[in-house]
Protein backbone atom coordinates (compact mmCIF):
# COMPACT_ATOMS: atom_id res chain seq x y z
CA UNK A 1 0.00 0.00 0.00
CA UNK A 2 2.80 2.39 0.89
CA UNK A 3 4.53 1.89 -2.48
CA UNK A 4 1.22 2.46 -4.29
CA UNK A 5 0.71 5.75 -2.54
CA UNK A 6 4.21 6.90 -3.38
CA UNK A 7 3.58 6.02 -7.02
CA UNK A 8 0.39 8.09 -7.04
CA UNK A 9 2.19 11.03 -5.52
CA UNK A 10 4.99 10.83 -8.06
CA UNK A 11 2.60 10.66 -11.02
CA UNK A 12 0.73 13.72 -9.82
CA UNK A 13 4.01 15.45 -9.16
CA UNK A 14 5.32 14.75 -12.67
CA UNK A 15 2.34 16.50 -14.21
CA UNK A 16 2.95 19.60 -12.14
CA UNK A 17 6.66 19.89 -12.87
CA UNK A 18 6.49 19.10 -16.56
CA UNK A 19 4.12 22.04 -17.01
CA UNK A 20 6.84 24.27 -15.58
CA UNK A 21 9.41 23.16 -18.10
CA UNK A 22 7.31 23.29 -21.26
CA UNK A 23 9.12 22.42 -24.48
CA UNK A 24 12.54 23.79 -23.54
CA UNK A 25 15.62 21.58 -23.63
CA UNK A 26 16.94 20.66 -20.22
CA UNK A 27 20.43 21.89 -19.30
CA UNK A 28 23.08 19.54 -17.98
CA UNK A 29 23.26 19.03 -14.24
CA UNK A 30 25.95 21.09 -12.54
CA UNK A 31 27.97 20.84 -9.39
CA UNK A 32 31.14 19.45 -7.90
CA UNK A 33 31.51 15.77 -7.10
CA UNK A 34 29.94 15.01 -3.72
CA UNK A 35 28.06 18.32 -3.54
CA UNK A 36 24.43 18.45 -2.39
CA UNK A 37 22.24 21.55 -2.53
CA UNK A 38 19.71 21.55 0.34
CA UNK A 39 16.71 23.85 -0.01
CA UNK A 40 15.31 24.58 3.44
CA UNK A 41 14.31 27.64 5.44
CA UNK A 42 16.94 29.27 7.67
CA UNK A 43 15.01 28.81 10.92
CA UNK A 44 15.01 25.03 10.66
CA UNK A 45 18.58 24.97 9.32
CA UNK A 46 19.84 26.84 12.38
CA UNK A 47 17.89 24.59 14.76
CA UNK A 48 17.69 20.89 15.62
CA UNK A 49 16.61 19.86 12.12
CA UNK A 50 19.65 21.53 10.61
CA UNK A 51 21.81 19.75 13.16
CA UNK A 52 20.36 16.39 12.08
CA UNK A 53 20.98 17.29 8.43
CA UNK A 54 24.61 18.08 9.17
CA UNK A 55 25.01 14.87 11.14
CA UNK A 56 23.56 12.95 8.21
CA UNK A 57 25.58 14.40 5.36
CA UNK A 58 28.65 15.97 6.93
CA UNK A 59 29.91 13.05 8.96
CA UNK A 60 33.65 12.66 8.46
CA UNK A 61 34.83 10.04 5.99
CA UNK A 62 36.58 7.14 7.66
CA UNK A 63 40.21 6.39 6.86
CA UNK A 64 41.32 9.73 5.40
CA UNK A 65 44.46 11.47 6.74
CA UNK A 66 42.60 14.78 7.07
CA UNK A 67 39.00 15.66 7.94
CA UNK A 68 36.66 15.53 4.94
CA UNK A 69 32.84 15.24 5.11
CA UNK A 70 30.81 12.54 3.37
CA UNK A 71 29.22 15.24 1.22
CA UNK A 72 29.58 18.96 0.72
CA UNK A 73 26.15 20.05 1.95
CA UNK A 74 25.18 23.58 0.92
CA UNK A 75 21.98 25.05 2.31
CA UNK A 76 19.99 27.69 0.45
CA UNK A 77 16.68 29.29 1.37
CA UNK A 78 13.65 28.73 -0.91
CA UNK A 79 13.72 32.33 -2.14
CA UNK A 80 17.23 31.77 -3.54
CA UNK A 81 16.31 28.52 -5.26
CA UNK A 82 16.38 29.70 -8.86
CA UNK A 83 18.70 30.02 -11.82
CA UNK A 84 21.70 27.69 -11.88
CA UNK A 85 20.87 26.30 -8.42
CA UNK A 86 17.95 24.43 -9.99
CA UNK A 87 20.46 22.65 -12.23
CA UNK A 88 22.44 21.15 -9.35
CA UNK A 89 23.24 17.47 -9.86
CA UNK A 90 22.17 16.60 -6.30
CA UNK A 91 19.17 18.35 -4.76
CA UNK A 92 17.33 17.90 -1.47
CA UNK A 93 14.10 19.86 -1.24
CA UNK A 94 12.29 20.01 2.10
CA UNK A 95 8.52 20.34 1.60
CA UNK A 96 6.84 21.80 4.73
CA UNK A 97 3.22 20.74 4.27
CA UNK A 98 1.82 22.89 7.07
CA UNK A 99 3.79 26.11 6.41
CA UNK A 100 1.67 28.84 4.85
CA UNK A 101 4.32 31.53 4.75
CA UNK A 102 5.95 32.62 1.48
CA UNK A 103 8.78 30.08 1.73
CA UNK A 104 6.43 27.21 2.52
CA UNK A 105 4.13 28.09 -0.36
CA UNK A 106 7.05 28.27 -2.79
CA UNK A 107 8.11 24.74 -1.90
CA UNK A 108 4.57 23.33 -1.95
CA UNK A 109 4.04 24.79 -5.41
CA UNK A 110 6.30 22.02 -6.68
CA UNK A 111 3.36 19.65 -6.14
CA UNK A 112 -0.22 19.61 -7.37
CA UNK A 113 -2.99 20.17 -4.81
CA UNK A 114 -4.03 16.50 -5.11
CA UNK A 115 -0.54 15.25 -4.39
CA UNK A 116 -0.27 17.56 -1.38
CA UNK A 117 -3.54 16.14 -0.04
CA UNK A 118 -2.21 12.60 -0.50
CA UNK A 119 0.99 13.49 1.35
CA UNK A 120 -0.92 15.05 4.26
CA UNK A 121 -3.07 11.94 4.61
CA UNK A 122 -0.12 9.51 4.53
CA UNK A 123 2.54 10.44 7.03
CA UNK A 124 4.56 7.31 6.25
CA UNK A 125 5.78 9.00 3.07
CA UNK A 126 9.03 10.77 3.87
CA UNK A 127 11.31 10.37 0.83
CA UNK A 128 10.22 10.93 -2.77
CA UNK A 129 12.85 10.53 -5.51
CA UNK A 130 12.88 12.18 -8.92
CA UNK A 131 15.52 12.11 -11.66
CA UNK A 132 16.15 14.81 -14.29
CA UNK A 133 13.61 17.24 -12.91
CA UNK A 134 15.26 20.54 -13.86
CA UNK A 135 18.39 19.19 -15.59
CA UNK A 136 19.72 16.02 -17.16
CA UNK A 137 21.91 13.86 -14.95
CA UNK A 138 20.16 15.30 -11.90
CA UNK A 139 18.81 13.49 -8.85
CA UNK A 140 16.26 15.21 -6.63
CA UNK A 141 15.14 13.97 -3.22
CA UNK A 142 12.02 15.50 -1.66
CA UNK A 143 11.83 15.20 2.12
CA UNK A 144 8.24 15.56 3.28
CA UNK A 145 7.84 17.65 6.43
CA UNK A 146 4.65 17.09 8.43
CA UNK A 147 5.94 18.60 11.68
CA UNK A 148 9.37 19.25 13.21
CA UNK A 149 9.33 16.33 15.65
CA UNK A 150 8.41 13.64 13.13
CA UNK A 151 10.79 15.14 10.57
CA UNK A 152 13.72 14.85 13.00
CA UNK A 153 12.78 11.28 13.83
CA UNK A 154 12.49 10.38 10.14
CA UNK A 155 15.91 11.89 9.49
CA UNK A 156 17.44 9.76 12.24
CA UNK A 157 15.62 6.67 11.04
CA UNK A 158 16.54 7.12 7.39
CA UNK A 159 20.03 8.56 7.91
CA UNK A 160 21.90 5.54 6.59
CA UNK A 161 19.46 5.15 3.71
CA UNK A 162 19.98 8.77 2.63
CA UNK A 163 23.74 8.41 2.81
CA UNK A 164 23.57 5.18 0.83
CA UNK A 165 21.28 6.77 -1.75
CA UNK A 166 23.52 9.73 -2.54
CA UNK A 167 26.70 7.66 -2.33
CA UNK A 168 25.22 5.22 -4.85
CA UNK A 169 24.26 8.11 -7.13
CA UNK A 170 27.79 9.50 -6.95
CA UNK A 171 29.34 6.09 -7.59
CA UNK A 172 27.17 5.62 -10.70
CA UNK A 173 28.42 8.94 -12.04
CA UNK A 174 32.02 7.98 -11.29
CA UNK A 175 31.54 4.64 -13.03
CA UNK A 176 30.06 6.30 -16.10
CA UNK A 177 32.78 8.95 -16.35
CA UNK A 178 35.65 6.61 -15.54
CA UNK A 179 35.01 4.23 -18.41
CA UNK A 180 33.16 6.59 -20.76
CA UNK A 181 35.99 7.13 -23.23
CA UNK A 182 38.50 4.34 -22.82
CA UNK A 183 39.70 1.60 -20.51
CA UNK A 184 42.67 -0.75 -20.44
CA UNK A 185 40.98 -3.81 -21.89
CA UNK A 186 44.31 -5.35 -22.89
CA UNK A 187 45.35 -5.48 -19.24
CA UNK A 188 41.92 -6.73 -18.17
CA UNK A 189 42.11 -9.54 -20.72
CA UNK A 190 45.60 -10.43 -19.54
CA UNK A 191 44.40 -10.72 -15.95
CA UNK A 192 41.51 -12.88 -17.09
CA UNK A 193 43.79 -15.20 -19.09
CA UNK A 194 46.62 -15.39 -16.53
CA UNK A 195 44.67 -15.38 -13.26
CA UNK A 196 41.07 -16.24 -14.09
CA UNK A 197 39.39 -13.14 -12.64
CA UNK A 198 37.97 -9.95 -14.10
CA UNK A 199 38.36 -6.31 -13.20
CA UNK A 200 37.82 -3.21 -15.30
CA UNK A 201 41.00 -1.12 -15.47
CA UNK A 202 40.62 2.64 -16.07
CA UNK A 203 42.68 4.25 -18.79
CA UNK A 204 46.30 5.03 -17.92
CA UNK A 205 47.04 2.23 -15.46
CA UNK A 206 50.06 0.04 -16.06
CA UNK A 207 51.27 -3.18 -14.47
CA UNK A 208 53.97 -2.17 -11.97
CA UNK A 209 54.70 -5.69 -10.69
CA UNK A 210 53.24 -9.17 -10.87
CA UNK A 211 53.81 -12.76 -9.77
CA UNK A 212 51.87 -16.00 -9.92
CA UNK A 213 49.40 -14.81 -7.27
CA UNK A 214 49.76 -11.02 -7.27
CA UNK A 215 49.35 -8.00 -9.57
CA UNK A 216 50.10 -4.33 -8.84
CA UNK A 217 48.46 -1.78 -11.16
CA UNK A 218 49.60 1.83 -10.98
CA UNK A 219 48.71 5.21 -12.43
CA UNK A 220 51.53 7.53 -11.43
CA UNK A 221 51.14 11.30 -11.62
CA UNK A 222 52.97 14.33 -10.31
CA UNK A 223 50.34 15.20 -7.70
CA UNK A 224 48.30 11.99 -7.46
CA UNK A 225 49.62 8.44 -7.51
CA UNK A 226 46.91 5.75 -7.72
CA UNK A 227 47.50 2.06 -7.10
CA UNK A 228 45.38 -1.09 -7.21
CA UNK A 229 46.66 -4.51 -6.28
CA UNK A 230 45.11 -7.96 -6.26
CA UNK A 231 46.34 -11.07 -4.47
CA UNK A 232 44.93 -14.51 -3.81
CA UNK A 233 45.76 -17.77 -2.08
CA UNK A 234 44.09 -21.08 -1.32
CA UNK A 235 41.16 -20.85 1.04
CA UNK A 236 41.62 -23.14 4.03
CA UNK A 237 39.29 -22.00 6.81
CA UNK A 238 37.27 -19.09 8.14
CA UNK A 239 40.18 -17.90 10.29
CA UNK A 240 41.35 -16.01 7.20
CA UNK A 241 38.54 -13.53 7.86
CA UNK A 242 39.71 -12.77 11.38
CA UNK A 243 40.45 -9.04 11.51
CA UNK A 244 44.02 -9.51 12.74
CA UNK A 245 44.68 -12.09 10.04
CA UNK A 246 43.36 -9.74 7.35
CA UNK A 247 45.77 -7.02 8.45
CA UNK A 248 48.61 -9.54 8.72
CA UNK A 249 47.99 -10.78 5.17
CA UNK A 250 47.79 -7.25 3.85
CA UNK A 251 51.11 -6.36 5.48
CA UNK A 252 52.66 -9.56 4.16
CA UNK A 253 51.63 -8.66 0.61
CA UNK A 254 52.78 -5.05 0.92
CA UNK A 255 56.10 -5.92 2.54
CA UNK A 256 56.86 -8.32 -0.29
CA UNK A 257 55.66 -6.33 -3.29
CA UNK A 258 54.68 -2.70 -2.59
CA UNK A 259 57.75 -0.52 -2.18
CA UNK A 260 57.73 3.08 -1.04
CA UNK A 261 60.90 3.56 -3.07
CA UNK A 262 61.41 0.93 -5.81
CA UNK A 263 65.16 1.60 -5.76
CA UNK A 264 65.47 0.65 -2.10
CA UNK A 265 64.58 -2.91 -1.18
CA UNK A 266 64.35 -1.99 2.50
CA UNK A 267 61.48 0.40 1.76
CA UNK A 268 57.99 -1.04 1.90
CA UNK A 269 54.35 -0.25 2.73
CA UNK A 270 52.50 -1.34 5.86
CA UNK A 271 49.25 -0.64 7.71
CA UNK A 272 49.09 2.40 9.97
CA UNK A 273 47.94 1.09 13.35
CA UNK A 274 47.97 4.27 15.44
CA UNK A 275 44.41 4.67 14.18
CA UNK A 276 43.42 1.05 13.43
CA UNK A 277 41.55 0.40 10.17
CA UNK A 278 37.80 -0.13 10.19
CA UNK A 279 36.74 -3.64 9.14
CA UNK A 280 33.12 -4.55 8.41
CA UNK A 281 31.30 -7.62 7.09
CA UNK A 282 29.81 -7.28 3.61
CA UNK A 283 28.31 -9.22 0.74
CA UNK A 284 30.85 -8.76 -2.04
CA UNK A 285 29.46 -9.64 -5.47
CA UNK A 286 27.34 -12.41 -3.97
CA UNK A 287 30.14 -13.85 -1.83
CA UNK A 288 30.97 -13.40 1.82
CA UNK A 289 33.55 -10.73 2.42
CA UNK A 290 34.90 -7.95 4.56
CA UNK A 291 35.71 -4.35 3.79
CA UNK A 292 38.75 -2.69 5.31
CA UNK A 293 39.28 1.07 5.32
CA UNK A 294 42.36 2.66 6.80
CA UNK A 295 45.67 4.38 6.26
CA UNK A 296 48.97 3.09 4.92
CA UNK A 297 52.48 4.33 5.48
CA UNK A 298 56.00 3.39 4.50
CA UNK A 299 58.18 1.75 7.12
CA UNK A 300 60.35 4.87 7.28
CA UNK A 301 57.21 7.05 7.63
CA UNK A 302 58.21 9.16 4.62
CA UNK A 303 54.97 8.49 2.74
CA UNK A 304 51.38 7.63 3.56
CA UNK A 305 47.74 7.91 2.58
CA UNK A 306 44.33 6.22 2.62
CA UNK A 307 43.39 2.78 1.35
CA UNK A 308 40.27 0.70 0.85
CA UNK A 309 40.32 -3.07 0.49
CA UNK A 310 38.03 -6.08 0.16
CA UNK A 311 38.69 -9.66 1.16
CA UNK A 312 36.36 -12.26 -0.28
CA UNK A 313 36.18 -15.99 -0.91
CA UNK A 314 35.30 -17.78 -4.13
CA UNK A 315 34.21 -21.30 -3.23
CA UNK A 316 34.19 -22.43 -6.86
CA UNK A 317 37.91 -21.85 -7.26
CA UNK A 318 38.65 -22.35 -3.53
CA UNK A 319 40.48 -19.03 -3.52
CA UNK A 320 40.46 -16.17 -1.07
CA UNK A 321 41.16 -12.78 -2.62
CA UNK A 322 42.43 -9.51 -1.24
CA UNK A 323 41.99 -6.50 -3.52
CA UNK A 324 42.91 -2.95 -2.61
CA UNK A 325 43.08 0.59 -3.91
CA UNK A 326 45.32 3.20 -2.31
CA UNK A 327 46.52 6.67 -3.22
CA UNK A 328 49.45 8.93 -2.49
CA UNK A 329 48.42 12.55 -2.90
CA UNK A 330 49.85 14.82 -0.18
CA UNK A 331 48.02 18.13 0.06
CA UNK A 332 45.16 16.98 -2.18
CA UNK A 333 41.61 16.22 -0.98
CA UNK A 334 41.12 12.47 -1.13
CA UNK A 335 37.43 11.71 -0.58
CA UNK A 336 36.60 11.53 -4.28
CA UNK A 337 39.81 9.61 -5.04
CA UNK A 338 38.76 6.91 -2.61
CA UNK A 339 35.22 6.90 -3.99
CA UNK A 340 36.81 6.21 -7.38
CA UNK A 341 38.90 3.38 -5.91
CA UNK A 342 35.78 1.86 -4.40
CA UNK A 343 34.04 1.94 -7.78
CA UNK A 344 36.95 0.27 -9.58
CA UNK A 345 37.30 -2.48 -6.97
CA UNK A 346 33.60 -3.28 -7.24
CA UNK A 347 34.08 -4.22 -10.90
CA UNK A 348 36.11 -7.24 -9.73
CA UNK A 349 34.62 -10.66 -10.47
CA UNK A 350 36.31 -13.73 -9.05
CA UNK A 351 34.23 -15.97 -11.31
CA UNK A 352 33.95 -14.29 -14.72
CA UNK A 353 30.53 -14.26 -16.32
Amino acid sequence: MKNTLITIVIILFFTSCESWLGEQTMPLGRGEAGEIILVMDSARWSGDIGKEMRLTFRELVDGLPRDEPLFDLRQVVPASFKGILKNAKNLILVIPLNDNNAEGKKMKNLFTPKSLDSLRQNQDIFIVNRRNLFATGQHVVFLIHHDDESFRENLKKERNQLRYLFNTIEERRVLQNLYKIREEKTISNRLLNDYGYEIRIPYGYRIADSSEDFVWLRLAGQEIDKSIFLAFKDYTDTAAFNDDNIIAWRDEICRKYIYGNPEKAESFVLTEMLIPPTITEINFQGNYGKKIVGRWKTNNISMGGPFIGFITVDEKSNRIYYIEGFVYSPGVEQRELMREMNVVLKTFRSTPE
